[in-house]
C-alpha cells in the first residue's frame, strides 16, 4: 500500500494583505501642545503653581513645533492645532515668566518693608 500523495504539494493560503501604517500627522503632539499651552496661561499667575506651569508651557512650545513639522511632512500644511499650541505655549511662557518676576518683586518688597521696622 503505497501513499499516492507523495508528490502533491499542500495548498498554500495567500498571505493577508498588509495595509500601510497610518502616517503620523502629529495630531497627538498638537493636542498635547494645546493643552500644555492652556495650562501655562492659566497657571502662570498662581505663585506656587507657576513653576510647574512654566515647564508645561515650554513643553507646549516644543510639542507645537514638533507637531507642526510632522503635520507639514504628512499633509503638506501646518496643523491649526499645532499652531494654536505653539502660540499658547509662547504666551503661557511669557505669563509664567512675568508671574515669577512679580512673585520675586513682591517677596523682595515684603522683606524690605520688614527690615525697616
Amino acid at each position: 500500500m503505497e501513499n499516492q500523495n507523495n508528490n502533491v504539494m499542500p495548498e498554500q493560503t495567500p498571505a493577508p494583505e498588509q495595509t500601510p501604517a497610518p502616517a503620523d500627522n502629529g495630531k497627538g503632539l498638537s493636542v498635547a501642545a494645546l493643552v500644555l499651552g492652556i495650562l501655562g496661561i492659566v497657571g502662570g499667575w498662581f505663585p506656587i503653581v507657576q513653576y510647574f506651569t512654566t515647564v508645561c508651557a515650554i513643553l507646549g512650545i516644543v510639542f507645537g513645533v514638533k507637531g507642526r513639522k510632522k503635520s507639514v511632512e504628512a499633509e503638506g500644511k501646518a496643523s491649526g492645532l499645532a499652531t494654536a499650541g505653539l502660540v499658547l505655549g509662547i504666551i503661557g511662557t511669557a505669563f509664567a515668566a512675568l508671574g515669577i518676576i512679580c512673585t520675586v518683586v513682591c517677596a523682595g518688597a515684603i522683606a524690605a518693608a520688614g527690615a525697616g521696622m
